[in-house]
Protein backbone atom coordinates (compact mmCIF):
# COMPACT_ATOMS: atom_id res chain seq x y z
CA UNK A 1 0.00 0.00 0.00
CA UNK A 2 1.48 2.98 -1.17
CA UNK A 3 4.84 1.33 -1.13
CA UNK A 4 4.89 0.74 2.45
CA UNK A 5 5.88 -2.95 3.16
CA UNK A 6 3.54 -5.19 5.46
CA UNK A 7 5.51 -6.95 7.86
CA UNK A 8 6.08 -11.34 7.76
CA UNK A 9 3.25 -11.44 10.68
CA UNK A 10 0.55 -9.16 8.83
CA UNK A 11 -0.75 -12.40 6.95
CA UNK A 12 -2.84 -12.08 3.42
CA UNK A 13 -6.03 -11.44 5.13
CA UNK A 14 -4.98 -8.64 7.17
CA UNK A 15 -3.85 -7.16 4.19
CA UNK A 16 -5.37 -3.51 5.12
CA UNK A 17 -5.30 -1.33 8.32
CA UNK A 18 -9.29 -2.13 8.93
CA UNK A 19 -8.65 -5.76 9.38
CA UNK A 20 -5.49 -5.04 11.43
CA UNK A 21 -6.29 -2.39 13.52
CA UNK A 22 -9.32 -4.83 15.55
CA UNK A 23 -6.26 -7.23 16.03
CA UNK A 24 -4.07 -4.66 17.39
CA UNK A 25 -6.65 -3.65 19.98
CA UNK A 26 -7.82 -7.06 21.22
CA UNK A 27 -4.23 -7.79 21.61
CA UNK A 28 -3.13 -4.71 23.77
CA UNK A 29 -1.24 -7.22 26.68
CA UNK A 30 1.09 -7.77 23.63
CA UNK A 31 1.01 -11.44 23.83
CA UNK A 32 3.91 -12.76 22.17
CA UNK A 33 5.46 -9.58 21.82
CA UNK A 34 2.89 -9.29 19.07
CA UNK A 35 2.39 -5.77 19.66
CA UNK A 36 6.18 -5.17 19.00
CA UNK A 37 5.97 -6.95 15.39
CA UNK A 38 3.14 -5.18 14.22
CA UNK A 39 1.94 -1.57 15.51
CA UNK A 40 5.14 0.25 14.75
CA UNK A 41 4.08 -0.27 10.58
CA UNK A 42 0.74 0.21 10.87
CA UNK A 43 0.93 3.26 12.22
CA UNK A 44 2.01 4.78 8.83
CA UNK A 45 -1.19 3.34 7.19
CA UNK A 46 -3.35 4.74 9.77
CA UNK A 47 -4.24 7.82 7.05
CA UNK A 48 -5.56 4.75 5.18
CA UNK A 49 -8.19 3.32 7.60
CA UNK A 50 -11.38 3.82 7.71
CA UNK A 51 -12.24 6.38 10.61
CA UNK A 52 -14.81 4.25 12.05
CA UNK A 53 -12.82 1.54 12.35
CA UNK A 54 -9.42 3.34 13.26
CA UNK A 55 -11.06 5.85 15.87
CA UNK A 56 -12.69 2.60 17.98
CA UNK A 57 -9.82 0.70 17.61
CA UNK A 58 -7.24 3.62 18.79
CA UNK A 59 -9.06 4.28 21.66
CA UNK A 60 -9.41 0.42 22.91
CA UNK A 61 -5.83 0.16 22.35
CA UNK A 62 -5.02 2.72 24.58
CA UNK A 63 -7.84 2.52 27.10
CA UNK A 64 -7.03 -1.17 27.99
CA UNK A 65 -3.12 -0.98 27.46
CA UNK A 66 -2.95 2.41 29.95
CA UNK A 67 -2.55 -0.68 32.77
CA UNK A 68 0.32 -2.64 30.92
CA UNK A 69 3.59 -0.90 32.43
CA UNK A 70 5.80 -2.89 30.50
CA UNK A 71 4.60 -1.35 26.96
CA UNK A 72 2.10 1.52 26.85
CA UNK A 73 5.22 4.23 27.07
CA UNK A 74 6.32 2.08 23.63
CA UNK A 75 2.95 2.59 21.99
CA UNK A 76 2.76 6.59 22.62
CA UNK A 77 6.24 6.24 21.03
CA UNK A 78 5.48 5.01 17.74
CA UNK A 79 2.13 7.03 17.52
CA UNK A 80 3.03 10.17 19.18
CA UNK A 81 3.08 11.99 15.62
CA UNK A 82 0.73 10.62 14.02
CA UNK A 83 -2.48 11.13 16.46
CA UNK A 84 -5.79 11.42 14.00
CA UNK A 85 -7.25 15.03 13.81
CA UNK A 86 -10.65 15.01 15.98
CA UNK A 87 -13.37 13.83 13.63
CA UNK A 88 -17.20 12.94 14.53
CA UNK A 89 -16.62 9.75 11.86
CA UNK A 90 -13.54 8.49 14.00
CA UNK A 91 -16.80 7.56 16.70
CA UNK A 92 -15.60 6.91 20.36
CA UNK A 93 -11.64 8.56 19.56
CA UNK A 94 -11.11 10.54 22.33
CA UNK A 95 -7.86 12.59 22.86
CA UNK A 96 -8.65 14.29 25.79
CA UNK A 97 -9.35 11.10 27.24
CA UNK A 98 -6.09 9.50 25.92
CA UNK A 99 -4.09 12.02 27.06
CA UNK A 100 -5.53 12.66 30.89
CA UNK A 101 -4.60 8.47 30.69
CA UNK A 102 -0.72 9.27 29.77
CA UNK A 103 -0.90 11.73 32.28
CA UNK A 104 -1.84 9.49 35.24
CA UNK A 105 0.31 6.89 34.00
CA UNK A 106 3.52 8.91 34.42
CA UNK A 107 2.76 10.21 37.69
CA UNK A 108 1.52 6.19 39.00
CA UNK A 109 4.76 4.54 36.91
CA UNK A 110 7.33 7.08 36.09
CA UNK A 111 9.98 4.62 36.33
CA UNK A 112 8.53 3.05 33.26
CA UNK A 113 7.33 6.43 31.63
CA UNK A 114 9.90 7.25 28.92
CA UNK A 115 10.15 10.08 26.28
CA UNK A 116 8.34 8.88 23.96
CA UNK A 117 4.83 8.99 25.93
CA UNK A 118 6.05 12.82 27.17
CA UNK A 119 6.41 13.75 23.43
CA UNK A 120 2.75 12.03 22.80
CA UNK A 121 1.46 14.07 25.10
CA UNK A 122 3.23 17.13 23.71
CA UNK A 123 2.44 16.76 20.21
CA UNK A 124 -1.36 16.92 21.40
CA UNK A 125 -0.88 20.35 22.76
CA UNK A 126 1.04 21.45 19.82
CA UNK A 127 -1.78 20.10 17.53
CA UNK A 128 -4.72 21.47 19.56
CA UNK A 129 -6.23 17.97 20.57
CA UNK A 130 -6.70 19.04 23.74
CA UNK A 131 -6.66 22.71 25.16
CA UNK A 132 -3.72 24.92 26.01
CA UNK A 133 -4.96 24.76 29.23
CA UNK A 134 -3.79 21.14 30.22
CA UNK A 135 -0.22 22.07 29.48
CA UNK A 136 0.09 21.82 33.44
CA UNK A 137 -0.48 18.24 32.88
CA UNK A 138 2.39 17.72 30.77
CA UNK A 139 4.35 19.74 33.06
CA UNK A 140 3.34 17.55 35.79
CA UNK A 141 3.86 14.10 33.77
CA UNK A 142 7.27 15.67 33.15
CA UNK A 143 8.12 16.05 36.60
CA UNK A 144 7.22 12.64 37.37
CA UNK A 145 9.46 11.40 34.83
CA UNK A 146 12.06 13.47 35.54
CA UNK A 147 12.59 11.91 39.20
CA UNK A 148 12.84 8.49 37.64
CA UNK A 149 15.43 9.18 34.27
CA UNK A 150 15.90 13.16 34.29
CA UNK A 151 17.01 12.38 30.94
CA UNK A 152 13.85 11.19 29.57
CA UNK A 153 12.67 14.58 30.63
CA UNK A 154 14.42 16.63 29.67
CA UNK A 155 13.83 17.65 26.35
CA UNK A 156 9.80 18.04 27.08
CA UNK A 157 10.62 20.25 29.56
CA UNK A 158 12.50 22.71 27.76
CA UNK A 159 9.40 22.67 25.22
CA UNK A 160 7.85 25.67 24.39
CA UNK A 161 4.57 25.67 26.43
CA UNK A 162 6.12 24.17 29.13
CA UNK A 163 5.79 26.00 32.41
CA UNK A 164 6.94 25.03 35.76
CA UNK A 165 5.98 26.20 38.95
CA UNK A 166 8.35 27.36 41.35
CA UNK A 167 7.85 23.82 43.83
CA UNK A 168 8.24 21.58 40.21
CA UNK A 169 11.47 23.61 39.20
CA UNK A 170 13.25 23.33 42.67
CA UNK A 171 12.04 19.88 43.01
CA UNK A 172 14.27 19.09 40.12
CA UNK A 173 16.91 18.71 42.37
CA UNK A 174 15.43 15.69 43.70
CA UNK A 175 17.07 12.49 41.99
CA UNK A 176 20.01 14.55 40.97
CA UNK A 177 23.38 12.43 41.60
CA UNK A 178 26.09 14.83 42.27
CA UNK A 179 28.68 12.12 40.86
CA UNK A 180 26.95 11.70 37.98
CA UNK A 181 27.84 14.53 35.04
CA UNK A 182 25.00 13.17 32.68
CA UNK A 183 22.78 14.44 35.94
CA UNK A 184 24.46 17.94 36.53
CA UNK A 185 24.33 18.67 32.80
CA UNK A 186 20.40 17.79 32.27
CA UNK A 187 19.60 20.05 35.30
CA UNK A 188 21.46 23.03 34.19
CA UNK A 189 20.31 22.94 31.03
CA UNK A 190 16.58 22.41 31.94
CA UNK A 191 17.17 25.42 34.14
CA UNK A 192 18.14 27.63 31.76
CA UNK A 193 15.11 27.28 30.06
CA UNK A 194 12.93 27.30 33.45
CA UNK A 195 14.48 30.30 34.37
CA UNK A 196 13.51 31.96 31.49
CA UNK A 197 10.38 31.04 31.34
CA UNK A 198 10.32 33.00 35.00
CA UNK A 199 9.39 36.42 36.21
CA UNK A 200 11.66 38.09 38.94
CA UNK A 201 9.52 37.03 41.23
CA UNK A 202 9.43 33.09 40.17
CA UNK A 203 12.94 33.05 40.15
CA UNK A 204 13.74 34.74 43.54
CA UNK A 205 10.70 32.28 45.18
CA UNK A 206 12.47 29.14 43.41
CA UNK A 207 15.76 30.31 45.69
CA UNK A 208 13.87 30.28 48.45
CA UNK A 209 12.75 26.48 48.13
CA UNK A 210 15.96 25.49 47.02
CA UNK A 211 17.58 27.28 50.75
CA UNK A 212 14.57 25.34 52.75
CA UNK A 213 15.67 22.06 51.22
CA UNK A 214 19.54 22.45 52.58
CA UNK A 215 22.50 22.57 50.55
CA UNK A 216 22.78 19.73 47.96
CA UNK A 217 26.30 18.46 46.62
CA UNK A 218 29.24 16.74 46.93
CA UNK A 219 31.77 17.54 50.06
CA UNK A 220 33.54 19.48 47.56
CA UNK A 221 30.89 21.58 46.11
CA UNK A 222 28.16 21.25 48.69
CA UNK A 223 25.93 24.09 47.97
CA UNK A 224 25.69 22.75 44.31
CA UNK A 225 21.92 22.74 43.86
CA UNK A 226 22.08 26.85 44.59
CA UNK A 227 24.64 27.64 42.79
CA UNK A 228 23.22 26.21 39.65
CA UNK A 229 20.28 27.75 39.73
CA UNK A 230 22.11 31.31 40.09
CA UNK A 231 24.80 30.09 37.50
CA UNK A 232 21.27 29.82 34.86
CA UNK A 233 20.31 33.02 35.77
CA UNK A 234 20.69 36.27 32.90
CA UNK A 235 22.50 37.88 35.10
CA UNK A 236 24.59 34.98 37.24
CA UNK A 237 21.99 35.40 39.80
CA UNK A 238 22.85 39.22 40.65
CA UNK A 239 19.26 40.81 41.13
CA UNK A 240 18.24 37.64 43.13
CA UNK A 241 21.09 38.28 45.42
CA UNK A 242 20.36 42.14 45.76
CA UNK A 243 17.10 41.38 46.40
CA UNK A 244 16.91 38.82 48.72
CA UNK A 245 20.78 39.21 50.76
CA UNK A 246 19.30 42.31 52.76
CA UNK A 247 15.66 40.43 53.09
CA UNK A 248 14.35 41.25 56.42
CA UNK A 249 13.11 37.86 58.19
CA UNK A 250 15.25 35.34 55.70
CA UNK A 251 16.57 32.69 57.79
CA UNK A 252 19.72 33.32 58.70
CA UNK A 253 21.82 30.07 57.88
CA UNK A 254 19.75 30.76 54.17
CA UNK A 255 21.24 34.39 54.19
CA UNK A 256 24.65 33.34 54.67
CA UNK A 257 24.66 30.75 52.09
CA UNK A 258 23.50 33.10 49.73
CA UNK A 259 26.27 35.24 50.99
CA UNK A 260 28.77 32.92 49.92
CA UNK A 261 27.58 32.69 46.57
CA UNK A 262 27.56 36.32 46.11
CA UNK A 263 31.28 36.16 47.26
CA UNK A 264 32.51 33.55 45.04
CA UNK A 265 30.71 35.62 42.13
CA UNK A 266 32.29 38.90 43.55
CA UNK A 267 34.89 39.67 40.10
CA UNK A 268 31.24 39.47 38.06
CA UNK A 269 29.28 41.32 40.16
CA UNK A 270 32.13 43.88 41.09
CA UNK A 271 32.13 46.89 43.38
CA UNK A 272 28.41 48.49 43.23
CA UNK A 273 26.94 45.14 44.54
CA UNK A 274 28.98 45.21 47.87
CA UNK A 275 28.48 49.01 47.90
CA UNK A 276 24.77 48.26 47.89
CA UNK A 277 24.28 45.25 49.84
CA UNK A 278 26.26 45.08 52.53
CA UNK A 279 25.34 48.03 54.37
CA UNK A 280 21.73 46.80 54.00
CA UNK A 281 22.54 43.29 55.50
CA UNK A 282 24.49 44.84 58.76
CA UNK A 283 21.30 46.75 59.79
CA UNK A 284 19.41 43.49 59.93
CA UNK A 285 18.09 41.28 63.19
CA UNK A 286 19.24 38.02 63.66
CA UNK A 287 22.42 38.09 61.58
CA UNK A 288 24.75 36.54 63.61
CA UNK A 289 26.57 34.04 61.19
CA UNK A 290 25.97 36.17 58.04
CA UNK A 291 27.87 39.23 59.47
CA UNK A 292 30.63 37.32 60.49
CA UNK A 293 30.86 35.83 57.07
CA UNK A 294 30.29 39.07 55.53
CA UNK A 295 33.63 40.60 57.58
CA UNK A 296 35.27 37.38 57.53
CA UNK A 297 35.17 38.04 53.49
CA UNK A 298 36.62 41.52 53.84
CA UNK A 299 39.89 40.66 51.73
CA UNK A 300 37.73 39.47 49.08
CA UNK A 301 35.23 42.30 48.88
CA UNK A 302 37.73 44.71 49.12
CA UNK A 303 39.81 43.04 46.40
CA UNK A 304 36.67 44.34 43.89
CA UNK A 305 37.02 48.00 45.84
CA UNK A 306 39.52 48.97 42.58
CA UNK A 307 39.20 52.93 43.44
CA UNK A 308 39.59 54.86 46.30
CA UNK A 309 36.44 56.25 45.56
CA UNK A 310 34.28 53.07 46.11
CA UNK A 311 36.47 52.20 49.04
CA UNK A 312 35.49 55.36 50.57
CA UNK A 313 31.89 54.95 49.72
CA UNK A 314 31.23 51.56 51.25
CA UNK A 315 32.79 52.79 54.45
CA UNK A 316 30.74 56.01 54.29
CA UNK A 317 27.65 53.58 54.32
CA UNK A 318 28.42 51.35 56.69
CA UNK A 319 29.27 53.98 59.00
CA UNK A 320 26.23 55.53 58.23
CA UNK A 321 24.40 52.11 58.53
CA UNK A 322 26.56 51.80 62.21
CA UNK A 323 24.18 53.52 64.82
CA UNK A 324 21.44 51.13 63.24
CA UNK A 325 22.73 47.64 63.48
CA UNK A 326 21.61 45.84 66.64
CA UNK A 327 24.19 43.72 68.33
CA UNK A 328 27.60 45.70 69.41
CA UNK A 329 29.75 42.90 67.86
CA UNK A 330 28.43 43.51 64.60
CA UNK A 331 29.09 47.69 65.13
CA UNK A 332 32.56 46.48 66.23
CA UNK A 333 33.12 44.65 62.84
CA UNK A 334 31.42 47.56 61.25
CA UNK A 335 34.08 50.26 62.54
CA UNK A 336 37.30 47.36 62.36
CA UNK A 337 36.40 46.65 58.73
CA UNK A 338 35.86 50.88 58.02
CA UNK A 339 39.03 51.00 59.49
CA UNK A 340 40.76 48.95 57.10
CA UNK A 341 39.30 51.25 53.84
CA UNK A 342 40.32 54.16 54.71
CA UNK A 343 41.60 54.42 58.02
CA UNK A 344 40.17 57.32 60.41
CA UNK A 345 38.91 59.64 57.13
CA UNK A 346 35.68 56.71 58.05
CA UNK A 347 34.83 59.19 60.91
CA UNK A 348 34.92 62.44 58.54
CA UNK A 349 31.36 62.10 57.44
CA UNK A 350 29.81 59.92 60.26
CA UNK A 351 27.34 62.09 61.44
CA UNK A 352 24.82 60.41 63.58
CA UNK A 353 22.04 62.69 65.55
CA UNK A 354 23.17 61.36 68.88
CA UNK A 355 25.80 58.33 70.15
CA UNK A 356 25.89 55.96 72.79
CA UNK A 357 28.23 55.49 75.39
CA UNK A 358 28.99 51.94 74.03
CA UNK A 359 29.24 52.97 70.72
CA UNK A 360 31.74 55.90 71.37
CA UNK A 361 34.12 52.96 72.86
CA UNK A 362 33.71 50.94 69.97
CA UNK A 363 34.79 53.87 67.93
CA UNK A 364 37.32 54.90 70.39
CA UNK A 365 39.30 51.49 70.23
CA UNK A 366 38.83 51.42 66.36
CA UNK A 367 40.03 54.97 65.51
CA UNK A 368 42.07 55.78 68.38
CA UNK A 369 43.58 59.19 68.49
CA UNK A 370 41.10 60.33 65.48
CA UNK A 371 40.85 64.07 65.59
CA UNK A 372 36.97 63.22 64.76
CA UNK A 373 36.43 61.24 67.71
CA UNK A 374 36.31 64.89 70.15
CA UNK A 375 33.34 65.94 67.73
CA UNK A 376 31.46 62.61 68.17
CA UNK A 377 32.41 62.53 71.86
CA UNK A 378 30.15 66.19 72.37
CA UNK A 379 27.14 63.70 71.11
CA UNK A 380 27.51 61.75 74.29
CA UNK A 381 24.63 61.86 76.94
CA UNK A 382 25.88 65.06 78.81
CA UNK A 383 25.92 62.63 82.10
CA UNK A 384 28.51 60.29 80.51
CA UNK A 385 30.61 63.22 78.92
Amino acid sequence: IDGEPLTALHTKKLTTPDALLPMIAGRYSNPSNYLYSVFPSTVPLLKYATPNVMGPALQQLFAQAKGMPGHYSWLHSWIARDWPERSEGLGSYDPQAIYNDAHAFAISYPPESKKGLLTSMAEMLKRELVPASDSSKLAEAACAVWGAHPSEAQTCIKGDGIMLSVDQAANLLNPIDWNNDEHIAALTSVWVSVANGMDDQERRETVLRILARGPSGTTEKPDSGLRIWLEVQPDSGKAILTALLPKDGLDDSHRARLWKQAVIRKDTFQADFFVDVVPRIVVLLSIDQTAAAVFDDHQAISDVLKTKDSRAELADRLMAAFPDAKTMTVKGRIAEYCSRLVGQGALKRFMPDELSEDDFRILESHFRGAFELLRLKSLLPAATK
